[in-house]
């Protein structure tokens, strides 16, 4: 999956705003780097640009283009077997979105009303009740009301059947209930309702916490995917980041440790990977990947192999990747002009650069003029450059991701198998037999950032009914690559292979 914050991502009328159109017409750029879904952050109607605030579940904002605008899209996706995934806000409100003022109205005026039971309020008057985050402009639902089920179950009948949607993201899922037996009944129950419209529907829920806590919500018959945030460069996170970096000596010993407990937690569902999203630091500028400094601006081509390698470990682990736009690019945060939340957030959120020749390249402040952010990259110099520049380049960050997701969709054992480590003497090479529907594929890692690897594969080729063919592989240093001969291995510094 693709992930896109439509507000920054492509124009397509013009006025210096992302959105629907502008997706719809760079669905080609996104099936090419080899995804075959998208997330779209929040389309609805919103007083905030971020939007998880929702007054209307059942249109589009207009900033973004129409409801026709949106179907446009979802056929056009399809048409090139890209799938649709909405981000839903089912935890909360906007405290301007009808039922609410209906709600805080009727307690005013001492009337009845079927709204007053919509949230939490906790007082007599309207004026207290509960949020999410402590924003007073979040009023939580009262998921446990049946008429708050309704109005689910006809957003769900709206969006996947009637608009063809695929699939929902859940916002914070696990603030529903504030506990994980709760969460998962509420989920199992969503689950449920949206299969009536799609029994194929996909979800995805966020549950921003340990790893123990995330893969304490998979149970059967209910939501899918969690994002993996113990995997990801998010704080709390850094499982896989850290296994390339020099905290970790036993590379893996520790690798094998992360994937048995992920294997083991995701077993009821499908892992979701991701480096970063639109709440985090991005990965080019992140503690764990980066290679960018975002005070000094300084270029570490050290740190820039070990970012490749970072990703390239994470996205060959088993799940759905879900990619935050431009990361392909090396596209960074912004700088922090204020102190707000809204405008760090914005900071995570940086324009698309499509390229020198593009309207919509980061020099004009595209998507972000109206928030005050046209210096979001200030003097930063552009050291891997857009789109333009990379698509043709094969040494380039975006040919790298691309080839990434070329070996998963090519060895689809990589992403659905089962692993199972082989022992092997130098705690710096790791090797795993990945195992799906009776066959097998072997990955071999070398970890170490600056030393090649000899490694003779020929006993775990046999033991496993491999071919002893070299499907593929990934290399950090791009002027050195994996050479495959009599089943011996070499391979340079922070690379990877792919046997059959």
């Amino acid at each position: 999956y693709y992930q896109i914050f439509v507000y920054g991502f492509a124009d397509g009328n013009g006025d210096g705003v992302g959105d629907l159109k502008g997706v719809e017409q760079k669905l080609d750029y996104i099936a090419d780097l080899g995804f075959n879904g998208i997330w779209l952050s929040p389309i609805h109607p919103s007083p905030t640009s971020h939007k998880y605030d929702v007054t209307d579940y059942l249109s589009v904002d207009e900033e973004f283009g129409t409801l026709d605008d949106f179907k446009s899209l979802v056929a056009a996706a399809h048409g090139k077997g890209i799938s649709v995934m909405l981000d839903m806000v089912f935890n909360h409100t906007s405290n301007h979105h009808p039922w609410f003022e209906a709600a805080q109205q009727a307690y005013r005026e001492g009337k009845e009303s079927k709204y007053r039971s919509y949230y939490m309020f906790t007082d007599n008057q309207g004026d207290s009740y509960e949020t999410f985050g402590g924003y007073s402009h979040m009023p939580k639902l009262n998921l446990d009301n049946e008429d708050v089920r309704g109005e689910i179950d006809a957003i769900c009948k709206f969006w996947l059947k009637d608009c063809q949607v695929d699939g929902f993201r859940l916002d914070a899922a696990m603030h529903f209930y504030g506990n994980a037996s709760k969460n998962i009944s509420f989920m199992q129950w969503l689950m449920s309702t949206a299969k009536k419209y799609n029994p194929d529907v996909y979800m995805v829920g966020e549950v921003w916490d340990n790893a123990e806590t995330i893969y304490s919500h998979y149970a059967d018959d209910s939501v899918q995917s969690f994002f993996n945030f113990a995997l990801s460069t998010a704080d709390g996170g850094n499982q896989i980041p850290a296994i390339v970096g020099a905290s970790v000596t036993d590379k893996s010993g520790e690798l094998k440790n992360v994937v048995e407990a992920k294997e083991n937690g995701t077993a009821k569902g499908i892992d979701a990977l991701f480096a970063s999203n639109h709440d985090t630091l991005r990965v080019a500028n992140s503690a764990a990947l980066g290679y960018v400094s975002r005070r000094t601006n300084k270029f570490d081509v050290s740190m820039y192999e070990r970012h490749k390698m970072g990703i390239a470990l994470l996205y060959t682990q088993t799940g759905n990747v879900f990619n935050y736009y431009g990361n392909e690019i090396g596209l960074r945060s912004g700088l922090r002009i204020s102190t707000s939340d809204d405008y760090l957030d914005h900071t995570y959120r940086t324009a698309m650069d499509w390229g020198a020749d593009s309207e919509t390249t980061h020099e004009n402040g595209f998507a972000y003029q109206s928030y005050g952010m046209s210096t979001l990259y200030g003097e930063y110099d552009d050291y891997l450059g857009g789109v333009a520049e990379q698509v043709d380049d094969q040494s380039s960050l975006y040919n790298f991701y691309r080839r990434i997701m070329l070996l998963r969709r090519q060895n689809p054992e990589i992403a659905r198998g089962t692993s199972s480590f082989v022992a092997y003497e130098d705690t710096d090479v790791a090797i795993i037999v990945r195992t799906y529907n009776g066959k097998s594929v072997l990955l071999v890692y070398n970890l170490n950032n600056t030393e090649s690897k000899t490694v003779n594969v020929a006993q775990i080729i046999a033991d496993n009914n491999l071919q002893g063919t070299l499907a593929g592989f990934l290399s950090a240093d791009n002027g050195r690559d994996v050479k495959f001969k009599g089943s011996v291995l070499n391979m340079p510094q922070f690379s990877l292979a792919v046997i059959r």
